[in-house]
């Protein structure tokens, strides 16, 4: 089949690979324009570009497909099929439209659960336990198209978002392939989505700095949801320390929340609201990532001092 793709994250990625390795044939790669990035402003391309200059394959990175210049390169192409994977971007009714098959996409979760910007962030915070991948066919609405297919992951209870993305992402490219076969035969079909939906919001910076005033366990879900970006931070004399990694502890420690309550080589606990928590893998401003008890020794903490 023609297939324009239509994403930018590395969630994509997977998915994008694996259609150039099918028999199905990549027309055009829609994706957003390059953005300065980094405190020098360096024009950076989004890791769907890069793969689709990896393979010489045509790229568009128009600002917006309401423009008709984008309609009309997007249209000459000549697709029976879009898919889209973490664009980024609305589409207009004309994808769905004036494209033979439509646009299907590939979203990160049991959809009608967790619609939205951010679902595998959102999941890991709220400690479910499984999650999945959805292929939609899409509409004008938010996720809100017919199911195709669904498959179901469970969550690994250290998993962060960035690994947890990278097994749903195989998944749903697996998916695509199938659709894309059974699509090609003309026995595709769709349910409708039950009624009962729920959302996962674009994820705030300031919901990334913790509260160790909540139980070890919501910290520890929101640190691993927030890894790889844009990682749960807490306060040390003043200069921010992203929290990469931690652990909770089973131990029944007594303190104020954020307090050291014990210091080795294997961590720091800090007391939370209920419990402690051991950070493990820690990043101070302007430096690289270093294991929590690296970072105590070169700091001075000690027992008693505060995290805030």
């Amino acid at each position: 089949m023609r297939v324009v793709f239509m994403g930018t994250s590395s969630f994509a990625v997977p998915v994008l690979e694996a259609i150039i390795k099918s028999r199905h044939k990549i027309k055009a790669v829609v994706t957003k324009p390059d953005r300065p990035a980094g405190r020098g402003l360096y024009t950076m391309a989004s890791s769907v570009k890069g793969a689709a200059l990896a393979h010489g394959l045509k790229i568009l990175q128009p600002e917006s497909l309401q423009d008709a210049e984008a309609k009309k390169a997007v249209l000459e192409a000549s697709p029976e099929i879009v898919v889209v994977v973490a664009y980024g971007k609305i589409l207009p009714s004309w994808v769905f439209d004036e494209v033979p098959l439509g646009a299907i996409n590939v979203h990160g979760s049991l959809l009608p659960s967790y619609r939205g910007a951010a679902p595998i962030q959102r999941v890991i915070i709220d400690g479910q336990p499984e999650t999945g991948v959805t292929i939609i066919q899409m509409d004008e609405g938010l996720d809100t198209g017919d199911i195709l297919v669904q498959s179901k992951i469970a969550i690994g209870d250290e998993e962060t978002a960035g690994e947890l993305g990278t097994r749903m992402a195989g998944v749903g490219a697996v998916l695509v392939l199938e659709l894309l076969d059974r699509a090609e035969k003309g026995t595709v079909s769709g349910k409708r989505q039950p009624e009962e939906a729920s959302y996962a919001a674009k994820i705030e910076k300031e919901a990334a700095r913790i509260d160790f005033n909540k139980k070890p366990k919501e910290i520890h879900d929101l640190i691993r949801a927030l890894n790889p970006y844009p990682g749960a931070y807490a306060v040390v004399n003043g200069k921010r320390l992203k929290v990469w990694r931690a652990r909770v502890v089973e131990a029944d420690k007594q303190g104020i929340p954020g307090m050291i309550a014990e210091l080795d080589a294997t961590g720091i606990d800090v007391m939370c609201g209920k419990g402690s928590l051991r950070l493990l893998e820690v990043q101070p401003e302007n430096k690289k990532s270093m294991t929590a008890a690296e970072f105590a020794h070169g700091s001075r903490l000690g027992i008693g001092d505060m995290i805030e």
